[in-house]
């Protein structure tokens, strides 16, 4: 299992539009893929799919899991009908505080970067003008 996974998204006439990654563990793939089907799918703005509810299934590949009951958690932040109808089609559903995310976002729009923090793990993403 690697513990790091980027990503990038290239916008074919503009080049690169977007980088993003979380630091590790067994959902990286997950959040990733919830923040750039935000992106691509749903075009939500990328604060909106910065931010969002996450959800990831659980046991992983951690040891410490092995055996354990297959499980969606669930941010608590989540559409309370979004999870009563996961319920109804058989997902144990595990509310949280918070599951995690997508650590870091940079994006660009014509000349400008920007970058993004989703605010729900250590680390801040700062501005230089280096």
């Amino acid at each position: 299992m690697n513990t790091i996974l980027p990503w990038a998204v290239v916008d074919p006439e503009g080049g690169l539009r977007w980088l993003g990654g979380t630091p590790g563990g067994d959902a990286q793939c997950q959040w990733n893929a919830q923040t750039i089907s935000s992106l691509l799918i749903n075009g939500e703005s990328p604060l909106r799919a910065v931010s969002q509810p996450r959800w990831m299934y659980l046991p992983g590949s951690d040891k410490a899991e092995a055996g354990k009951p297959v499980q969606l958690h669930i941010d608590s932040t989540m559409d309370p009908a979004v999870v009563h109808r996961l319920g109804d089609m058989g997902h144990q559903a595990v509310l949280k505080a918070s599951v995690g995310g997508v650590n870091r976002f940079a994006g660009r729009i014509g000349d400008c970067l920007y970058g993004l923090d989703d605010g729900r793990q250590e680390g801040v993403t700062i501005d230089s003008d280096r």
